[in-house]
């Protein structure tokens, strides 16, 4: 009710493919990072989302970790993921660009880390984008000509 009056446009994400945290911008296959099986982590709003994101990508996860939202990780922490990634025979880890960021010099020893690169796509793209213009045409400020 509250969205009443107003366009509404469905979204869902798409995994363009990863990052090794670390090793630059150039994005991997899925077939580059190997089969795995991979341990996940995060420190996001909606952690479920993204292990579920993984899910239906056929990302193999053996384990999965969740921090509170915006963590900043400590090097001990990344330790103990590696440990805990070897220990559930994970051969890599999986993460999120946001949790990447809040990685800042954390190292994980011999184990990998990549980063899932995920877009967003948006139904009736088009459309989203007049609806957006059209908002910012009716709230800027009318121009008075002396």
């Amino acid at each position: 009710g509250k969205l009443q009056g107003y366009p509404v446009f469905s979204a869902a994400t798409r995994l363009l493919g990863f990052r090794r945290f670390g090793g630059g911008v150039q994005v991997l296959t899925r077939a580059e990072i190997g089969e795995g099986p991979f341990m996940a982590f995060c420190g996001i709003g909606n952690p479920r989302a993204f292990f579920l994101d993984l899910q239906n990508w056929q990302i193999p996860v053996v384990r999965a970790q969740t921090f509170p939202d915006h963590h900043r990780y400590t090097a001990g922490e990344a330790q103990a993921l590696a440990k805990a990634a070897r220990a559930a025979g994970a051969r890599a880890i999986v993460t999120t660009e946001k949790d990447a960021q809040n990685l800042g010099e954390a190292r994980f020893g011999e184990m990998p880390v990549f980063v899932a690169v995920i877009d967003l796509e948006i139904s009736q793209e088009a459309e989203f984008w007049e609806a957006i213009q059209a908002q910012i045409v009716a709230n800027a400020p009318s121009r008075m000509v002396n």
